[in-house]
This record gives C-alpha cells, structure tokens and sequence, in this order.
C-alpha cells in the first residue's frame, strides 16, 4: 500500500472490509493512518474495538489521524461500564463445569482488561485536546484494578505529558516491585533527558530499606 494518500485510502478501505488476510487487513489500517474521510475514521475505530488482532496497528493509526473528531471519538470508548471494571472474583468451583464456567468468565473479564488498557494508551497518545491525559491519570489515581493502573502510568509516561513524573511518583515510591520497575523502565525510555534527577529517589538504597524490611 506505498501510496499516495489520496490513492491509497480509497484501496486500504476497500481491503480491510474485503480481504480475508489478516496482514493485508494490518497493512490498510496502517494505510489509513494517513486518511482524512469520515469513512476512514469510522473504519479505524471499528477494527480498533472489534478485533484483537487488529487493535495495535489500530491505535497507532488512530494516534496520527489528523481528522478533527478523533479524539472525540476515543474518549467516547471510556465509558462508564468501562470505567467502574471491578476486580474479577470468582466464585468457588468445585466441579468441573464450574470450572469451566469460570475459565469463561476469566476470559471475558481479561478481554475486557485489555481492551480498556488500549483505550487508555490511545486517549494519551491524543495530544490535540489536553483533558485526554488528565484523563488517563484520573483513570491511575481512582482505578481498582493493577494491571488498568500501571497500564495508565507507562501511557502517560509514554505521552510526554508535562505534569505524569510528579503525578505518578508519589504512587510508585510504596509500590511493589514489578510497578516500580515498570515506572523507571519507562522515565528511562521515554524521559531520558530528566532520568537521573528524576530516578535519584528509586536509585537511593536507603530508599529500600523499607521494602527490604532492614
């Protein structure tokens, strides 16, 4: 799909309704990255929310469309129902259709995990409106969920909003371990240039007294 963008929109619209091969479906939604038509919009959100192995290359796409309801659109998918995910808890399951009961339900609460951890990196990545990333730290401040939280704080490290290191920092210092390496992995990869003064905190063994119980 090595198009003009005026050419090729038209073509990777009519691949991703048409075509039974999940790489060229990939290739024209990264295609419609550079689409303008509200046909383009409303295809990148249907492959975004309907289908895991579209999603990724999805979100990318939505994060460089230049249309103006974009954004608009990508906050309409935190909804409430999304937002008030509770922690799965299963019931006790002593037989084996129980069990099977709730391997199904598992499924379907992680699937739901996931996609609202993908929402999430998209709203960060939209930087056009700047309650987007207020958001996503609305989402990590109040949210009950790990996996939903940390997936808010490496967005918002990712996004480069200007207020996350101060935002997350307090949360991380009494984290565990997997969070608090998540959150220096990503000030280093994506704030390189305010890594040492900003890490001094995490890098300062008597820091992990605490956690080290010494």
């Amino acid at each position: 799909l090595d198009l003009d963008p005026a050419a090729a929109e038209p073509l990777a619209l009519k691949l991703l309704a048409a075509d039974r091969s999940v790489d060229v479906r990939r290739a024209a939604v990264d295609a419609l990255a550079e689409g303008t038509s509200d046909e383009a919009l409303e295809a990148l959100f249907k492959a975004f929310t309907g289908s895991d192995e579209l999603r990724r290359h999805a979100g990318y796409s939505l994060a460089r469309l230049t249309h103006p309801r974009t954004t608009e659109r990508a906050l309409a998918l935190l909804t409430p129902e999304l937002l008030a995910l509770p922690n799965l808890k299963l019931p006790r399951a002593d037989t084996p259709s129980k069990k099977k009961a709730n391997e199904k339900v598992e499924k379907e609460h992680q699937a739901r995990v996931d996609f609202f951890c993908a929402v999430l990196d998209l709203l960060a990545s939209r930087k056009d409106k700047l309650d987007t990333a207020e958001k996503v730290l609305t989402v990590f401040h109040d949210h009950k969920i790990k996996e939903v939280k940390n997936a808010a704080a490496r967005a918002l490290l990712k996004s480069g909003y200007d207020k996350a290191f101060d935002e997350l920092a307090p949360s991380v210092y009494d984290a565990d371990w997997e969070t608090r390496d998540e959150f220096v992995e990503g000030i280093l990869e994506h704030d390189p240039s305010h890594a040492f003064e900003r890490l001094g905190r995490f890098l300062d063994p008597a820091s992990f007294k605490g956690k080290n119980h010494v």
